[in-house]
């Protein structure tokens, strides 16, 4: 009687953590990893050399940074859920796969919503109304107008997600030293810049996917060779804004030694993919692209505690 109490008890705690798995699995974790460093990132460069004084400060405005990407992302996983289904890149996430049903999803989505939102107006009436004013932004932008209203409806639909990009930077940065600076809305344009470029690169790599589903993106309504000088011309302004930042620092040397070749690949990458269209090099282009913002934000606050 006793093994088989135990194995019982084993079997739901593999249940319990599947299921919190799961959960995870709604929040997108890539998504909510990359978001937390753009928020972490401008944070530590803003607040240095006292980035690290206030342990409690800083867990405080993670959490806020965290379950905020939570609730963003889990709430645009149930709402494309009938998407997600149809397209073979996502049709294992926890909605269409079936480890989630619709109402376990509806009180997560619920519950990080509220939780998110609590924190937010907490850290506001410390630090300002600027900082509930930035989480609305980003509701509206991804959820709001992304996801309910124009994803289904045009192929245009990633320029309105590119503010909640720019967001976790801005939040980061305010926070970091209480004010927004010029170097600070630069990076928050990069981030606008980047956004559109990042997901047509991923759209030019499973347009038929994006097509089965009946969602309109650039690739799917332009030929790739056009999505080529499109995402050209994105990467050659985002290297300009990148580059533009090191005019207004006053030490400079270690982020350019690190931008330079990360925009000299980033504006390879895209050349390739305007000469020779194809998910060979678009797909590269979505993949280098993932990791050139963290790049840029990271080296920027390497050069501010190593100012040469």
């Amino acid at each position: 009687m006793l093994w088989k109490k135990e194995r019982r008890s084993h079997s739901i705690k593999v249940l319990i953590l599947k299921k919190a798995y799961s959960f995870f699995k709604l929040s997108k974790p890539r998504i909510l990893f990359a978001t937390y460093l753009l928020f972490l990132i401008p944070y530590l460069t803003a607040s240095h050399p006292n980035e690290f004084s206030n342990p409690m400060r800083l867990a405080i405005l993670s959490l806020l940074a965290i379950t905020t990407s939570m609730a963003f992302n889990s709430a645009n996983s149930y709402f494309d859920r009938d998407i997600d289904s149809i397209m073979q890149r996502t049709r294992k996430r926890p909605l269409p796969s079936g480890t989630l049903t619709v109402k376990e999803a509806q009180a997560f989505v619920a519950s990080s919503f509220t939780a998110s939102a609590l924190i937010a107006a907490y850290v506001s009436l410390i630090y300002g109304p600027i900082i509930l004013a930035l989480y609305c932004l980003a509701a509206l932008s991804y959820i709001g107008i992304y996801t309910l209203f124009l994803k289904r409806r045009t192929a245009l639909n990633v320029i309105t997600l590119s503010p909640a990009v720019a967001v976790p930077i801005l939040v980061g940065w305010y926070l970091g030293c209480g004010c927004l600076s010029l170097q600070s809305i630069l990076m928050g344009i990069a981030a606008t810049t980047w956004g559109p470029l990042h997901l047509w690169a991923l759209a030019s790599v499973y347009t038929q996917d994006y097509i089965r589903a009946r969602v309109p993106m650039l690739p799917t309504v332009l030929n790739l060779k056009d999505v080529g000088k499109i995402m050209f011309t994105l990467a050659l302004a985002l290297s300009a804004i990148t580059l533009s930042i090191a005019l207004i620092k006053a030490h400079k040397l270690i982020y350019l030694l690190i931008t330079i070749p990360a925009t000299t690949a980033l504006l390879r990458f895209s050349y390739k993919t305007l000469k020779e269209p194809g998910s060979k090099w678009s797909f590269k282009l979505y993949k280098f692209s993932s990791y050139y913002l963290p790049i840029i934000l990271f080296s920027a606050y390497l050069n501010t505690i190593i100012p040469l």
